[in-house]
């Protein structure tokens, strides 16, 4: 039999609650809440809203995957997954629809009519690429 104190890594040890539109709440690892949001982010990135596709996970997320499916967040697929909640899926393909085409993005420095830095941007601009001065980093 397998335990919690079995896993190696703190995020299989860690549990969270999580509360569902009808009013009921799954429990999942920390490690599986954050496979599900970055499949979210991976699968409106990849064009495939609603579904996280197997290639996007490795060995070791595939614990994470079956957890989530036993919980039902997700839904086994051929190929992937599907996130289960239907309004989650809608959420999914509106922010693909609405997300902004890299190729309409400034490439250079000069096209690049005001820096802008976002949470994951590393210190970069999101538009261009170019280093922000650490004075004008807002994150």
């Amino acid at each position: 039999m397998v335990s919690a104190g079995d896993f190696e890594d703190k995020e299989h040890r860690e549990f969270i609650r999580l509360e569902q539109r009808d009013g009921s709440h799954v429990v999942v690892s920390r490690a599986a809440f954050e496979v599900s949001a970055f499949g979210m982010a991976t699968c409106i990135r990849h064009d495939t809203p609603g579904v996280i596709l197997d290639s996007y996970l490795d060995a070791d997320t595939s614990l994470d995957a079956v957890e989530l499916v036993s919980a039902g967040v997700w839904e086994r697929i051929e190929g992937g997954y599907r996130i289960a909640d239907p309004n989650d899926r809608e959420l999914a393909e509106r922010l693909h629809r609405d997300q902004v085409e890299p190729d309409s993005w400034p490439k250079t420095p000069d096209e690049c009519p005001a820096h802008m830095e976002g949470p994951n941007s590393r210190g970069r601009c999101c538009r261009c690429g170019m280093p922000i001065p650490p004075e004008d980093r807002i994150f």
